[in-house]
């Protein structure tokens, strides 16, 4: 797996991060390199980049996006079966989190996801939103 990251803070008040990774691969059967069966060779790219604006002391903006991109595809209708999978995945989250005394904190969210699968033709898609709300307490 090779994968970078970079954080900046060109503001006070302002996080930005990203990560990149791809991962190179190769995955075998029980019919090892067989005509049948071909091995899924193929890349998983993914990114995630975050960015947090500090709005006041107690409130904070949030917000990340994630991308992920997998081809192990197999054209391989000459021989046998046209196996694999290719995807591509989205997601977008963003809310507020607000500290109240006594470590305590809540946090309001929103996402949308959407994924694709060509290879399945389409019977795995969806597309998603989510609403998350969260109640933290830290300490005794």
């Amino acid at each position: 797996v090779y994968s970078l990251n970079t954080i900046l803070t060109p503001w006070r008040r302002l996080y930005l991060s990203t990560t990149f990774s791809l991962s190179r691969t190769r995955l075998t059967t029980g019919v090892n390199n067989g005509a049948q069966v071909v091995p899924f060779e193929g890349d998983v790219y993914s990114v995630l980049s975050s960015a947090t604006f500090v709005l006041s002391q107690s409130t904070d903006w949030h917000a990340s996006y994630s991308f992920s991109r997998a081809d192990y595809g197999q054209n391989n209708f000459a021989d046998g079966l046209p196996l694999g999978i290719a995807y591509d995945r989205h997601g977008v989250l963003t809310g507020f989190t607000r500290r109240f005394k006594h470590n305590l904190a809540t946090t309001l969210q929103y996402g949308f996801f959407r994924y694709a699968e060509p290879t399945a033709g389409g019977a795995n898609d969806y597309t998603a939103h989510a609403l998350f709300a969260t109640l933290t307490k830290t300490g005794i």
